[in-house]
């Protein structure tokens, strides 16, 4: 394993399109310390069926449940990572959650 893939990456959104396809494209590139941010569990489930449709292995990826709009979450997260890739979002298709969106 060389330098640049054993860096700590920090993927956020990763059970989304974007997010599980550069996870699938780091680990194809042979990175293997990588951590997932995940939501809930319909999330984990979600990035786990995702990177199964890639043909991909993702058992050697971390995964954490953190709060993104809680600092001391995000804090202890970044600590030690070597690149942060943020791919989260809040996403909805409900008018009832304009305001949430916009904000």
């Amino acid at each position: 394993m060389n330098n640049l893939t054993s860096r700590r990456i920090v993927v956020t959104g990763a059970s989304g399109m974007v997010g599980s396809h550069i996870v699938a494209e780091l680990l194809n590139k042979g990175y293997t310390n990588i951590t997932v941010t995940m939501r809930n569990h319909q999330s984990q489930q979600r990035f786990q069926r995702k990177m199964g449709e890639l043909g991909v292995d993702c058992t050697c990826v971390n995964s954490q449940d953190v709060e993104l709009l809680n600092p001391h979450e995000v804090s202890a997260l970044l600590k030690d990572c070597d690149l942060l890739i943020h791919c989260a979002a809040q996403v909805s298709l409900g008018s009832e959650d304009g305001r949430n969106m916009i904000e």
